[in-house]
Formats: C-alpha cells, sequence, structure tokens
C-alpha cells in the first residue's frame, strides 16, 4: 500500500478497440472462415503412466473427405 496518492497500476489510457469490443462489433481471427481447416480434440487417459501399443484409425479415415496418408 502506497499513501503517496499514486495508483500501484499506473495512468489509465484510452484503448482505440475499446468501444468495437465492449459492443460485440470488434472482429477476430476466429470469426473468419478457414477453408479445410483441421480440428483437434483433447483425450485424456485415467493410466497415469500407460503405454500406447496401436491406434485403430478405420474410423477416421471412413469420415468423408478425410485423407489416408
Amino acid at each position: 500500500m502506497t499513501d503517496g496518492g499514486s495508483s500501484d497500476f499506473g495512468e489509465p489510457f484510452v484503448r482505440i478497440d475499446g468501444v468495437a469490443k465492449v459492443t460485440g462489433q470488434a472482429r477476430y481471427a476466429s470469426d473468419e472462415p478457414i477453408a479445410n481447416c483441421a480440428y483437434a480434440y483433447l483425450v485424456t487417459s485415467a493410466i497415469a503412466r500407460g503405454r500406447v501399443r496401436a491406434i485403430d484409425f478405420a474410423a477416421a479415415r471412413s469420415v468423408r473427405g478425410c485423407s489416408t496418408s
């Protein structure tokens, strides 16, 4: 704590994009469509020190548009 009248956070400043962000008009990278975008899904394990010995890709390869490589 300081009692000298100064703030621990510095001086306020005006953000150029502030109004657009709070009104929902700001554009973000995630708002832009991307052709052939790849998605990932995190899969966790209940086994702490297990080893993956094989992966069956048959279901993934059966998806339309999936590469077979």
